[in-house]
């Protein structure tokens, strides 16, 4: 337990230091407990090219131009998964590299690294598995919505057919045979005369 004198030492701290505060001193430490990024929610992470992922960007809109917002969405989640896949390429890169860093002047360092990095590239190809199944079901998707809307699109227009008036009423007169019968209704009977009340 504290006692009240580090208690009070660690308000006195806290007043000092608070983290950075300036927009450059935010962005040097907003990434300071990243470790591999495949995690990552930004999409761009210290290593990789932002003007990659626009080229990859404009070649996704470029190649689909969607016009509805389930294509926009499914585009985006294309691009998403594309980065992805580049993303774990580049790790499983770097996790080879290390294990044959670390296993370089040892015999048989191919079947150490592989060793090594066997737990990485597990979890690394169950990201890979993830992202190429979602790129392959939304590239259907996306081709199937764009064939449906351009074929839509190409379709001639039927010409609107005019709304029919509605037909007037008529009477209802059944007939007997040919002959169409008259109908009569009877006057209505009046209403017997009610005795006076008794007082």
């Amino acid at each position: 337990m504290s006692t009240l004198k580090q208690i009070e030492a660690n308000r006195l701290n806290t007043v000092k230091s608070t983290g950075p505060r300036t927009a450059e001193g935010k962005s040097a430490v907003r990434l300071n407990a990243l470790k591999h990024g495949l995690f990552a929610t930004d999409p761009v992470i210290p290593g990789e090219d932002p003007a990659h992922l626009e080229a990859l960007h404009a070649g996704h809109y470029d190649r689909f131009q969607p016009a509805t917002t389930e294509e926009h969405v499914l585009v985006a989640a294309l691009i998403r998964d594309a980065w992805r896949l580049e993303r774990c390429s580049n790790s499983e890169t770097d996790v080879w590299a290390q294990g044959f860093d670390r296993h370089k002047d040892g015999n048989h360092a191919l079947a150490r690294s592989e060793w090594y990095a066997a737990k990485p590239l597990m979890h690394l190809q169950r990201r890979i598995d993830s992202a190429e199944r979602n790129y392959r079901r939304n590239l259907e998707l996306q081709i199937k919505l764009q064939a449906a809307r351009q074929k839509a699109e190409s379709a001639p227009q039927p010409e609107p057919k005019p709304t029919p008036l509605p037909k007037p009423l008529q009477s209802f007169r059944p007939g007997i045979g040919s002959v169409p019968a008259i109908l009569t209704i009877p006057a209505p009977e009046p209403l017997p005369d009610l005795p006076p009340e008794a007082a």
